[in-house]
């Protein structure tokens, strides 16, 4: 199979359609800026700290406008970053490099050797080393996994320096860049030159500061901007050492200076806290090594609107709106485990509006991210035809938004409605909280909604429409039927909690399907730990059955217990010496493995062997228990064994063309991992065609989904992923696309089109080596030409084509070569 990105797909909300839909969605999103396309003016790259991945936007450069489009087509660039980026000139040559975090262990540099000829590239230089107190070799630097350090030229000698909270989380550690006091040309040459800068403190379990409060005497034979170690205000500040030099999760760091005076001031964050402090310096004597933080807003900034963002907020400075000033852009750097923040409208948008210095006043809450799908944490998609019109309609569960009030992650249901016509999609998400689950109690042990909502729906009592099972972060699995009258609209309605007593422990992610085709759809469960259970469909087409519900438990004799059914499940899929897995029995002697004995289809029983009961004393003559006779460990599948640390299946199985089964799963480290020959080998190991279906990397937490979405008879994808984006992609059998399948790379279109959608320019870039010329042509919906240039030679081209909103084809045909690829203009 092959795919290509559906970037022409249409989503609108409340009437306004997004720029950008399927991007991928923000959690803890990093800004940089960076020449991506060496045309001299700074783009952005954003890293999403809550999956790992990168995303790249072109700036257009208008002046006094935030001018970018969404430029995917130079991600693949980026190295593999774990949890934090910055992009800086290490070295001075005019050309941002990377600086990267891993946590617990380095700070990696990559350096910048791309060009306007070869395009966008890094390659891999070391880890950053500094000489510490006392210490006679460098030693790689490692500002901690949580924290998010600052890197800027603090003394305006022309390169970068590290600065960061030290160990203990209290006390602010300068790593002096010497390369150019040393060589006269910038590099990595780093040494401590202060463990306590500035000479303030901060609190060990909120963000209090505490100015002139460096407690200990400085390690550091020539220390700078620490006084000495010296103690000032102490009695003022009223606070006792222990509460200052206690160990605090994280912290956010940026230098800037904010005033006029030469020496930089810093804005932190706290993962205690929900403000950013500004530290202001009155350092003002070059080269700035006696750094004095001497007052502070510790609700910055306090003279607009206060930045008030739980959790962990961090400040980026650059320039987004193309008036050569730095604004301020401000996000969570919680990426969910460190500390739960809001994970949708949580970037914010300071204009610097200063002259002489730098004035920041708010604009928006959803800087970027009001232009693509953003669904929280997490997205989960599923299809469905939920009107009955014959278009496949989108379902999409969440890990949730945070509630304030319980400071508890809350799971939600979007549904985007398809408008579109039969062969090309146009979603409407016209719900956030589809069906009202964020009111439901579904988590049964606190009476409170759930969280972590992975949708499955097929027809599974036989009444012709869709119904509902949901998976939740307890791994229990719930039932929804379709309340609705025949032809109306999907209504769901809860029907049983805790469905049958499933229960995959932690993160269930349900899939329907007809496994051994006997005309019952029957359960597949992927759960966190990365495997899979299968749970035959014991019922019939209007009683699913995945789990035996038990009636009675009653002993015989010697250890034969019998256990009298509900339902009427088909149980000649028993025979003597099976095992089975009794759960939520009343007494717990009854939990326990049990050996089939006997079975009784006609008068529904089975008589199992318990392992040490021997009487009556346990009966239950009205019995909660189930019986899981699932298959654990379904097709041998086991995500951690094919990438290490890999968890979180999330499986979706369709049948292809042939009606062969095949199977994708999303996973944890982002990628999709396909496997195939499944009906030949339904109770062995399943054949993994490919550990990178699709040669992409989603984001953590991907969840995939798929249907044939534009009548082509191929199946389409969704991908979901933990920053509560989505991805679209066409899936198609023609070789004209990318393979995405088994060669595991991600070439692109021969010829790409950006922006698309757009409003009028269009940039088209073909990658590869053309020879001659080409015509570029416009055709409508109908085929008929409608633009048209002739005998073009260049790879890069820029043309305004002025035609009416719609969905176009662009074709680029030359002697050797011949590509399509769609158009969107936007009003």
């Amino acid at each position: 199979m092959y795919y290509s990105s559906a970037d022409s797909v249409l989503v609108k909300e409340n009437g306004d359609y997004f720029d950008f839909p399927f991007q991928g969605g923000f959690n803890a999103p990093q800004f940089n800026a960076i020449d991506l396309n060496y045309d001299n003016i700074m783009d952005l790259v954003i890293y999403e700290r809550s999956g790992g991945k990168v995303y790249t936007y072109l700036n257009g450069g208008t002046a006094n406008q935030v001018d970018y489009t969404y430029a995917p087509q130079y991600e693949g660039a980026f190295p593999e970053v774990s949890d934090w980026m910055f992009a800086r000139d290490y070295n001075c040559d005019g050309q941002m490099d990377l600086i990267t975090g891993v946590r617990g262990s380095s700070v990696r540099v990559y350096e910048n050797v791309g060009s306007l000829a070869n395009g966008l590239s890094f390659t891999y230089v070391g880890v950053i080393q500094s000489l510490y107190p006392n210490g006679s070799v460098p030693l790689p630097i490692n500002p901690g996994g949580a924290n998010l350090p600052g890197i800027v030229d603090m003394n305006n000698d022309g390169d970068m320096d590290l600065i960061f909270f030290d160990s203990n989380g209290s006390q602010m550690q300068l790593h002096k860049n010497l390369s150019v006091e040393r060589t006269g040309i910038c590099g990595l040459d780093f040494e401590v030159r202060s463990e306590c800068w500035g000479d303030f403190t901060e609190a060990g379990f909120n963000s209090t500061v505490y100015l002139d409060s460096c407690r200990f005497g400085d390690r550091v034979p020539n220390p700078e901007s620490d006084k000495g170690g010296s103690v000032r205000n102490l009695d003022i500040q009223k606070t006792t050492s222990g509460s200052r030099i206690s160990k605090h999760a994280g912290s956010s760091v940026s230098p800037i200076d904010l005033g006029t005076i030469g020496g930089m001031d810093l804005v932190i964050g706290d993962i205690g806290g929900n403000n950013l402090t500004a530290l202001y310096n009155d350092d003002s004597i070059a080269p700035f090594i006696n750094s004095h933080i001497t007052s502070l807003d510790s609700t910055f900034p306090v003279y607009n609107t206060p930045v008030d963002l739980p959790v962990f907020p961090a400040a980026f400075f650059l320039d987004v709106n193309n008036d050569q000033k730095e604004d301020m852009i401000v996000t969570t750097n919680s990426n969910g485990y460190l500390a739960r923040s809001y994970y949708n409208n949580n970037v914010l948008y300071y204009e610097n509006v200063g002259s002489s210095q730098h004035v920041f006043n708010y604009r928006q809450n959803n800087f970027l991210q009001g232009e693509v799908i953003d669904l929280g944490r997490g997205a989960y998609p599923a299809f469905f035809d939920y009107n009955n019109d014959g278009l496949m309609d989108m379902l999409v569960g969440n890990d949730g938004y945070l509630d304030t009030a319980s400071n508890e992650m809350i799971g939600q249901l979007a549904l985007f409605q398809n408008i579109g016509t039969p062969t090309m999609p146009e979603f409407d998400l016209i719900d956030r909280d589809f069906g009202g689950l964020s009111n439901i109690p579904l988590d049964l042990s606190t009476n409170a909604p759930q969280r972590y909502l992975i949708p499955a729906l097929g027809d599974l009592d036989g009444d012709g429409d869709m119904d509902l099972l949901i998976g939740d972060d307890d791994g229990r699995v719930h039932y929804f039927i379709d309340s609705s009258s025949t032809g109306n609209s999907a209504a769901f309605e809860l029907s049983e909690a805790s469905f049958q007593g499933l229960n995959v422990f932690d993160q269930a992610a349900p899939a329907l399907i007809d496994i051994n085709q006997d005309n019952l759809l029957d359960l597949v469960i992927g759960n966190a730990l990365g495997i899979l259970e299968y749970h035959q469909n014991l019922g019939n087409s209007s009683t699913p059955i995945f789990n035996l519900e038990v009636q009675s438990i009653i002993w015989q004799y010697d250890s034969i217990i019998r256990y009298q059914l509900r339902d009427d499940p088909n149980l000649s899929v028993f025979s003597p010496g099976d095992t089975l897995d009794i759960n939520e029995a009343l007494f717990g002697d009854n939990n326990v493995f049990q050996i089939v004995a006997a079975v009784n289809d006609a008068q529904n029983y089975l008589d199992l062997i318990h392992p040490f009961r021997r009487n009556a004393l346990d009966d239950e003559a009205t019995s909660t228990a189930v019986i899981d006779y699932s298959e654990k460990n379904w097709g041998g599948v086991r995500l951690p064994n094919y990438f290490n640390g890999d968890r979180n299946a999330a499986p979706f199985l369709y049948r292809n063309n042939q009606n062969e089964l095949n199977m994708i799963i999303g996973s944890q480290k982002g990628y999709l991992y396909f496997f195939n020959q499944i009906d030949s080998n339904l109770t062995g190991n399943f054949n993994l065609y490919d550990s990178t279906y699709t040669g992409r990397n989603y984001g953590a937490s991907a969840a995939v989904y798929g249907a044939d979405l534009n009548q082509d008879t191929n199946i389409d994808l969704a991908v979901g992923n933990e920053a509560g984006g989505l991805q679209l992609l066409f899936g198609s059998t023609s070789t004209s696309l990318v393979d995405l399948g088994k060669s595991g790379t991600d070439k692109e279109l021969p010829i790409k089109l950006f922006p698309n959608p757009t409003k009028g320019l269009v940039n088209l870039l073909i990658e590869e080596e053309i020879r001659g010329t080409y015509d570029l042509r416009i055709y409508d919906l109908s085929g008929k030409k409608v633009w048209e240039e002739r005998g073009l030679n260049q790879r890069s081209y820029q043309f305004i084509p002025n035609l009416k909103p719609a969905l176009y084809m662009v074709e680029v045909a030359g002697d050797e070569m011949r590509s399509t690829t769609k158009l969107l203009i936007k009003p």
